[in-house]
């Protein structure tokens, strides 16, 4: 074993290599319930109060080296005026085929953490790259052949120092990484209302429906944290629990859920909807809406309440918005909405609408004929117009107006020019006559 104690020695200064390959990636996470690699729950919020666990999850990905790993993990924490409050390091060193390492900070907040915000800065260290491990098994396999002594045991593989790494700028850019995680220490954190999800923007699609009629919640649910997770929701009509409902969400993800609700008794009937999962918020989560004392039995009937046109007038191929507001006085149906362009169709749309629903309906006009269109709905008294207005008229009354404007300005030049002339003859012609006076 001396000669292979003689060997790393020299295979160590051979470190000087220049690395193949280095640290391709990391990333830390505040946690909590570490089962393994890339195996763990994530912390809500990063708020801890004292006596509270802090865990810091650091991954270092790309870090295997010819079934060999080696890497250092430092951590420095400093509260909000930079005061250095904790230090950390961590050493792996091991052989496998894992492509990536991690490793856990571990601390309990007590009272010498005061309140504030706190900074991490996490160096992560590669000591080992492909060049150092291609000529460590070349001079372990060359020794062996040429050497009459055997041995079982490998030699140790000689990793880089991290003031190595520190001192050369080409190695440091591939095997030193660094990440800042932050978090805050506050003393009251397990009071504060929690709000990882937020649920609100509750609308009822109808406030007036039959017996046993669906009606439609929707509300808006936020997660605001960097993991997916699920919200629960009960349902509460007049004061009793009517259903559960579970809402999948994804990591910053904003998303629009349906929750449908009946009833057979006839008369007004509240409603709420209550947030039942753990970091969950709601706000304005109350509606309410109303059985109609007779069932509805007349067909779907389309009442047409509003035509708006969103321009007066426009050029040639330029879009009108035309929207038209309908409401249903029948049973729930689909029917088409036909938009009438000076009597003649121009095009149609099916929609839905239940029972006292009321909706908006846009249609987008181009018509490329100048002129004057009459807009109107089918089976309907109500119309409006819009006009398309030719570039070439357009031109020539800013034309006529522009010639205008300049004879005006014309005219009034020659009447100051010619005023200013009067004037200095009446000075000159005064000067004349005094001066031939004193003679």
């Amino acid at each position: 074993m001396n000669r292979f104690s003689s060997l790393l020695a020299v295979v160590a200064i051979l470190c000087l290599i220049p690395a193949v390959a280095g640290i391709d990636n990391g990333y830390s996470r505040m946690v909590y319930n570490v089962s393994g690699l890339q195996n763990y729950s994530l912390h809500w919020n990063d708020r801890f109060p004292l006596d509270s666990n802090l865990n810091i999850y650091v991954e270092a990905n790309g870090v295997n080296h010819r079934r060999a790993v080696g890497v250092d993990y430092i951590f420095i924490v400093r509260d909000s005026n930079n005061n250095v409050v904790d230090t950390g390091l961590y050493e792996h060193r091991y052989r496998n085929y894992e492509e990536n390492d991690y490793t856990i900070y571990e601390r309990i907040i007590n009272e010498s953490w005061e309140d504030g915000y706190y900074t991490t800065q996490i160096h992560i260290y590669d000591l080992l790259n492909d060049s150092i491990m291609e000529k460590y098994y070349d001079d372990i396999t060359d020794t062996l052949v040429h050497e009459t002594n055997e041995s079982d045991t490998l030699p140790d593989i000689p990793y880089m120092n991290r003031g190595y790494i520190r001192n050369h700028g080409e190695l440091d850019a591939v095997q030193h990484k660094v990440i800042i995680q932050r978090f805050w220490v506050d003393r009251y954190a397990d009071k504060y209302p929690v709000n990882r999800f937020i649920v609100d923007g509750m609308v009822i699609d109808k406030i007036k429906v039959a017996k046993n009629e669906n009606v439609s919640i929707y509300i808006n649910i936020k997660n605001n944290f960097y993991d997916s997770g699920s919200v629960s929701l009960d349902t509460i009509m007049d004061g009793q629990k009517i259903s559960n409902t579970t809402i999948y969400v994804n990591d910053f993800e904003s998303k629009q859920a349906i929750i449908n609700v009946s009833s057979y008794v006839i008369g007004n009937h509240a409603v709420e909807i209550v947030p039942t999962s753990k970091n969950t918020m709601g706000y304005g989560l109350l509606g309410n809406f109303a059985v109609s004392e007779q069932e509805v039995t007349m067909p779907a009937t389309f009442i047409y309440k509003d035509i708006r046109i969103d321009d007066l007038s426009v050029e040639p191929n330029q879009t009108v918005a035309v929207t038209v507001t309908v409401e249903n006085r029948g049973k729930s149906d689909s029917l088409p909405i036909n938009l009438m362009i000076n009597g003649i169709p121009e095009e149609e749309k099916i929609i839905y609408l239940n029972f006292s629903e009321e909706k908006d309906v846009k249609f987008n006009i181009t018509k490329e004929e100048l002129g004057e269109y009459k807009v109107s709905i089918d089976n309907s008294d109500l119309s409006k117009i819009f006009f398309v207005i030719g570039e070439e008229g357009i031109s020539k009354e800013k034309k006529e107006e522009a010639v205008e404007k300049k004879d005006e300005g014309i005219s009034k030049l020659q009447m100051i020019v010619g005023l200013s002339i009067l004037f200095i003859l009446i000075i000159t012609t005064k000067i004349y006559l005094k001066r031939r006076g004193g003679h």
